[in-house]
């Protein structure tokens, strides 16, 4: 996999950035629990719930709303943002979740 490679790349690396080193190997040996820990950080910043818009323009293109790193396409204040941009430009929206989503 495209971690375990890179990984390897850094191998030689690890003296001189050990914690990087470390989180790296954490992140392909136990990914899930990793991901917990990041979301349960006081330094986790997720989206707030946005209001209800309005419409304002419209466009002809799509929108897409990538994101995976401490927040997630599935937790309420994304979904929001999603719906809020798509409202408010009268077009389709849809959050695309990266990093399986962890």
């Amino acid at each position: 996999s495209f971690l375990t490679s890179t990984i390897t790349e850094l191998e030689g690396l690890a003296s001189s950035t050990p914690k990087l080193h470390a989180l790296l190997r954490r992140a392909v040996s136990d990914p899930e629990t990793l991901a917990r820990e990041i979301r349960s950080s006081p330094l986790a910043a997720l989206a707030s719930l946005f209001g209800n818009p309005t419409a304002v323009a419209n466009s002809s293109y799509p929108i897409a709303v990538a994101h995976g790193m401490g927040d997630s396409c599935f937790n309420p204040g994304m979904k929001s943002i999603t719906k809020f941009a798509g409202i408010a430009l009268n077009t389709y929206s849809v959050c695309l979740p990266t990093a399986d989503n962890l």
